[in-house]
């Protein structure tokens, strides 16, 4: 099923330009940072489907404190990068540019303070669409650091399912539909970002993850880092390779048109004016999530696990 994902020449295609546009980063990063931290893209081309117009979406995380003098020097290289390979500027003047420490990410996990410092948003975005730009060696220790914090107690259990990690990405899940009633009335913000993204890409890139979780027998570390590697639409295929239902076959292949058609119109300039085509991607969007919840609702995904997902 991977071969039905890439020889679709479209796929294809956004794949190639992701892996272009991130080996360039790697380029313009090698050798310019210090070796406590580890720079990962997130978006659209953490999932490999960028587009002409996609911006840079980066992260920042580190092994220790980074003094704050080093973090401004670390944000104006960045900005640098940013300007050089023609991305869109860095969104309100790059005020979400922050450095993590791993410490933080793991001890804060839960607290008050995982959704006042951003910790949250940065952690769920390592783990759920993340491609590394510099420093893959530290970014994958942290990586395992953070899915370890997650299995705490996978040692104490025969039978462990990973419902820690698997409640805090139905959180995140549950914080985007939040903040999108938040944002929903505000006239400057683009529908795509307001509207159209959370019942594609997000929906897609948090249940892809929740199916692959729940449908993975006998759970170990090795394996969801195996996961948090994959793009949302490779975690589906992994889904549906272990499910092994034939029916779900034609499924599959309607969300990559779906998916197609969502991912082409968030390219048109014209998109915010484009009734037609907003009264299309919402009537497929309905067709998109059925598809989705028929894949959790799988009767041959153990019972207990589908009914974890609901109450």
């Amino acid at each position: 099923m991977d071969a039905k994902l890439y020889d679709n020449s479209f796929y294809k295609k956004r794949k190639e330009t992701s892996e272009h546009k991130i080996q360039l980063l790697k380029d313009e990063m090698d050798k310019k940072f210090c070796s406590d931290v580890t720079i990962f893209v997130v978006g659209s081309l953490g999932r490999e489907e960028v587009g002409e117009n996609s911006d840079l979406d980066l992260f920042i995380f580190a092994k220790k404190e980074i003094p704050r003098l080093e973090q401004y020097k670390i944000f104006v290289k960045l900005q640098e990068i940013n300007e050089k390979l023609g991305f869109p500027e860095f969104s309100n003047d790059g005020q979400f540019l922050n450095i993590h420490t791993v410490e933080n990410l793991k001890k804060h996990t839960g607290s008050p303070n995982d959704d006042s410092e951003n910790l949250f948003t940065a952690r769920m975005l390592m783990l759920l669409e993340s491609k590394v730009v510099f420093n893959e060696k530290l970014f994958d220790e942290i990586l395992n650091d953070i899915i370890q914090n997650y299995l705490r107690d996978s040692e104490k259990n025969d039978n462990f399912v990973p419902f820690f990690l698997l409640n805090d990405i139905l959180r995140y899940w549950r914080t985007l539909c939040l903040n999108y009633e938040a944002i929903r009335h505000d006239d400057e913000r683009p529908w795509r970002k307001k509207n159209v993204n959370l019942k594609y890409s997000r929906m897609l890139t948090v249940f892809s993850t929740v199916l692959s979780l729940i449908v993975t027998k006998d759970i170990t570390k090795e394996k969801i880092f195996s996961i948090c590697k994959k793009t949302p639409l490779e975690r589906i295929i992994y889904s549906l390779e272990i499910i092994n239902d034939d029916s779900l076959n034609k499924e599959f292949d309607n969300i990559l048109n779906f998916y197609k058609i969502f991912l082409e119109a968030k390219e048109q300039t014209n998109i915010e004016k484009d009734v037609a085509i907003k009264m299309l991607l919402n009537t497929n969007a309905e067709k998109f999530s059925d598809i989705i919840t028929s894949f959790l609702n799988n009767e041959k995904i153990d019972k207990k696990l589908r009914k974890f997902l609901v109450v």
